[in-house]
């Protein structure tokens, strides 16, 4: 680990402590900084570093992207599901029922539209 690196590791754990210790002090900012030794607008700029340091260390998600190509067969296989469905209506509700749909499924969720 770099020298300096680890320095500022252990500059932002002590500054994280002094958060801490304020929070649960119960005294106002300039008391606080009244008894620690330091002035309010180091407080703050201590806060505001922390801060800066943990949004940083947070890994933004990496958008996935779909190739065209996948798209366009994605895109034809729900045209085909489509084309080889059927709709049953019920009691006022709508099955729509595909080649890829299970017949142990079907069966039970007809039973219930029966039963509603």
């Amino acid at each position: 680990m770099n020298t300096s690196l680890a320095t500022e590791q252990i500059k932002y754990q002590q500054w994280a402590q002094m958060v801490s210790e304020y929070k649960a002090s119960g005294l106002s900012i300039q008391e606080f900084c009244n008894s620690y030794g330091i002035k309010k607008q180091s407080y703050y700029y201590r806060l505001r570093k922390l801060r800066e340091a943990c949004l940083n260390a947070v890994e933004q998600p990496v958008p996935k992207f779909l190739a065209i190509s996948e798209l366009i067969q994605q895109k034809e296989k729900q045209a085909e599901e489509i084309s080889d469905s059927i709709t049953i209506t019920y009691n006022g509700f709508k099955v729509n029922v595909t080649s890829c749909t299970h017949i142990e499924l079907l069966g039970s969720v007809l039973k219930v539209v029966r039963d509603v």
